[in-house]
């Protein structure tokens, strides 16, 4: 049968060493920093960083530098629709 502790003040006294973390292997805080090795894959990746960028297509009207939901002409098409 597990008995669980009570409050501190309930503890029996610790006569044991006391232990303290190494202050030199605790983590800092914030997200771990990654380690890696580039590869050619990596190399590939900034080559095609390099290269002239794809322009946006829209879907809706197929016009270009905006997508289908930055598209002026679909609150057109949905307005006069409803004009009907």
């Amino acid at each position: 049968m597990f008995v669980p502790l009570r409050d501190k003040p309930y503890w029996p006294p610790y006569d044991g060493p006391i232990i303290h973390p190494d202050e030199e292997r605790l983590r800092g805080r914030g997200r771990p920093q990654v380690n890696r090795f580039r590869n050619e894959m990596d190399m590939m990746d900034d080559w095609l960083e390099a290269q002239p960028s794809h322009k946006q297509s829209c879907t809706f009207c197929g016009g270009h530098g905006h997508n289908k939901r930055k598209c002026s002409k679909r609150g057109e098409a949905s307005s006069s629709a409803a004009n009907m």
